[in-house]
């Protein structure tokens, strides 16, 4: 549970509800995860991220936290191994069709479902 006291989130820019980029996380406690980014501060995400690495479309709870930007990259929609249910379909295709990055092949090899 994120300290809703803590300063960071007087200065939070955040994205519009559907809208929410996805990234490839390197986290020290997590490893490489797969995280939906719902604001910034300058040099930090504030990312959420379904737990125990629950797979294709999840609407649970999500846990979030706190990571440096440089320990995220931008990733399609498409390549992340779950997507939330209110993402608006077409924001994320315009805006995945901007990045040339490829996701990890980690991805691709999961299984299709739990």
């Amino acid at each position: 549970m994120p300290n809703f006291s803590d300063p960071r989130f007087e200065h939070m820019r955040t994205y519009m509800t559907g809208e929410y980029p996805y990234v490839q996380v390197f986290d020290l406690e997590l490893g490489k995860i797969h995280a939906r980014v719902r604001g910034w501060v300058q040099g930090e995400l504030f990312i959420e991220y379904p737990p125990n690495g629950a797979r294709l479309v999840y609407n649970g709870r999500l846990d979030v936290k706190w990571v440096p930007t440089l320990a995220a990259t931008r990733i399609r929609r498409a390549d992340s191994i779950w997507r939330g249910t209110e993402d608006d379909p077409t924001w994320h295709q315009r805006e995945d069709a901007k990045i040339s990055y490829w996701a990890d092949p980690w991805t691709a090899s999961l299984p299709e479902s739990d």
